[in-house]
Parts: structure tokens; sequence; C-alpha cells
């Protein structure tokens, strides 16, 4: 994984902290990649990527409006 300050370590930390339920990790560009490989073997996390290209999030989504009515129905 890349650089001390990613994404990636980030959630790593968070994770070494608590336990999660749940955990959804949403993002759009090369960042979030690092994220989503720390992630992928987490079976309570759901990731998504969010446009086109290769991707080591579980899950896509076309854009931002498929995002907004997701986060619509998790939130009724």
């Amino acid at each position: 994984m890349a650089g001390a300050a990613g994404k990636g370590n980030a959630v790593r930390k968070i994770c070494d902290q608590s336990r999660f339920e749940f955990i959804l990790a949403i993002g759009d560009d090369a960042t979030d990649e690092e994220m989503f490989e720390y992630l992928l073997e987490n079976a309570n996390a759901v990731t998504i990527k969010v446009g086109n290209g290769s991707t080591y999030a579980k899950n896509k989504m076309k854009g931002i409006d498929d995002v907004l009515n997701l986060l619509k129905q998790l939130s009724l």
C-alpha cells in the first residue's frame, strides 16, 4: 500500500481500534483504491467504485445519482 497518510492506512487504523458490523466505502478515483483493497477481505464492508475503470471495490455504480439513490434508500 502507498504512503503513510493514505486512505487505506487511515481505514486500517480505524478498523484496528474498533469492530464494525457494517462499513460502507464509496469512492471515485485512484486514491480510493488503497481503501478498497484493504477492505477487500472484510465481510462487513460494502465497497463501491463510482464510474468506469478497474477497481478493488466489490461493487460499481455509474455515477453520483446512483450513489444518492442508494443513500436515500439506506436512510428510510
